[in-house]
Parts: C-alpha cells; structure tokens; sequence
C-alpha cells in the first residue's frame, strides 16, 4: 500500500476522483473506489472527507481554483492588448487540454449549472466565467463595439472556446492536428464567413 503525507493524501483522493470520475462515469463513484485508487484503505478517505459529496465539493473547488489561476494571469500578463480574448481563450483551451479529465468533470459531474442562453451567461457568478465576462466587456468598451451586440457576441466567443476545447478533450474524437492555432484558425474562419454573408447580402 503506497504512503502518503497526511497533506499529499487529500489531493491524491481529490485527482483521484476526478480521474475515476472520467472512466467511469458517476454511477460508479464512490469514496471506496477513489481510496482504492489511490492504494490506501478504504477508511483512509474519511480523515478528509464525511462522505463523497463532500470529496465532491473538494474536487470542484481544486479545479475551479487552477482555473481561476491560469485566466487571472493571463488577464495580467495581456490587459492592454487587443487581442485579449485570443489569449484568454487559448489560456481556457490549454488549460483543458492539460487536464482532459477536469474538463469532463467540470462541466459533466461537479453540480454547477452552466446555461449558455443570453441570460444564463450574463447572471452567471461562477468565477472563471466572471473574469471571461470582464475581459470581454472591457474591451468592447475600448473599441466602442456596439452595445446592442455585445451580448452576442459575447456568447459566440464563449460557444467558440467551449466548443473547441470539448471537441479536443472528448475521448471519442481525435484530432492530429496544432490545436494551439485552432482558435486563432476558427476567428478568422468565422471571420471570413461572416464578411461573406454580408457581402452576400449587400448584393441581393
């Protein structure tokens, strides 16, 4: 049976889970599961946890934490620039893509509610979603984009990043291309698309 640190043992239960989580989807869960997992007995989760929705709540706030981590850097590191958003989306892309099993745990099992409706995501107070908001505001604000507009547009970048980053970290599909230029790749794409349909338009 492998040792752990008392301090190393409640994140090794908490990867774990997450990691069970994934292969096995959440009928299968349990904390005898996630301890025999981790090579400990099947008390040993107990010192931390009362029960698993309480491994449960530890598991969302990690990964919500790393998360938030990596955006507020990011933030940071590019609040001047003007392509912001390029950033903050290849800054959530990766994150994923470095942790295929938080994603599906995210937004499959932990119990927070994601509405991608117009409302949904303007009232959504989840953090990560919260500094996305932010970001992409403020720079609207900045260009003067159309205020009418915003809200669409707003929702198209976030339909964009989460899309593309379910299709990479989806263990169903596989993708043998540079996925660090895909959504530079798409932006452009949908770029181009929507100039053509305008121009379409422009000569009906």
């Amino acid at each position: 049976m492998k040792s752990y640190h008392h301090g190393d043992l409640k994140n090794a239960l908490i990867e774990a889970g997450i990691a069970l989580l994934y292969e096995q989807g959440k009928e299968q869960f349990s904390l005898r599961k996630v301890a025999a997992k981790c090579g400990v007995s099947h008390a040993a989760p107990y010192s931390h946890f009362q029960n698993k929705e309480a491994l449960m709540e530890a598991m969302q706030q990690h990964v919500t934490k790393q998360f938030v981590q990596v955006l507020q850097k990011t933030v940071e590191k590019h609040k001047n620039d003007l392509d912001i958003m390029l950033f903050l989306g290849n800054a959530y892309i990766t994150f994923f893509m470095e942790h295929k099993t938080y994603f599906s745990f995210l937004y499959e099992h932990s119990g927070l509610q994601f509405d991608f409706s117009e409302d949904g995501i303007v009232n959504n107070m989840y953090t990560p979603c919260t500094i996305f908001k932010r970001a992409a505001f403020e720079l609207m604000e900045k260009i003067d984009f159309p205020k009418e507009k915003r809200i669409d547009a707003l929702l198209a970048m976030l339909v964009l990043v989460h899309g593309i980053t379910a299709m990479l970290t989806t263990q169903q599909i596989t993708y043998e291309g540079d996925w660090k230029n895909i959504l530079k790749n798409s932006i452009t794409a949908n770029a181009l698309f929507a100039g053509m349909i305008q121009k379409r338009r422009e000569n009906i």
